[in-house]
């Protein structure tokens, strides 16, 4: 019983640690591509322009990350499974929000800054979840939450 419910807890806070990173992501690939505006063609809009993108961007992810199990048997998975699944997830999750740019018709939206948030999500999850797994091995290894 409590180890259900500490599972059920520990994947609460990754869950919530992720939807930070993904948010930091957002804003961090606004910046870069802001910053960067001399190597790019088309210039990037105001900020308060891609503010709406950011909770969509969260549904999305968010989505995705449930949809298809990355949260359940964490720490059996090697590094190569969860690389595969956040790869898997963060290109599914730009596909997702060219998708949606083109439904709605937002032709204002840069397209690059979904891409780079691409890139940044795929980085922030993956190293998030290393550190995640060698913390829980170290845990582990020093007889704490042991499953017997």
């Amino acid at each position: 019983m409590l180890n259900r419910r500490r599972h059920g807890i520990r994947v609460v806070a990754y869950f919530v640690v992720e939807l930070v990173i993904l948010t930091g992501t957002f804003f961090a690939a606004w910046w870069v591509r802001k910053s960067s505006a001399a190597y790019w063609t088309i210039e990037i809009g105001p900020f308060h322009q891609y503010l709406w993108l950011w909770p969509m961007s969260l549904l999305v992810w968010s989505g995705l990350l449930w949809g298809f199990s990355t949260y359940s048997a964490f720490r059996s998975r090697s590094l190569l499974v969860h690389g595969f699944l956040v790869g898997l997830v963060s290109a599914l999750g730009v596909v997702s929000l060219f998708a949606l740019l083109a439904a709605l018709k937002e032709h204002e939206v840069n397209r690059s800054l979904v891409g780079l948030m691409g890139v940044a999500a795929f980085l922030g999850l993956f190293a998030s979840r290393l550190v995640a797994t060698s913390f829980l091995g170290h845990y582990t290894q020093k007889g704490y939450d042991r499953h017997y």
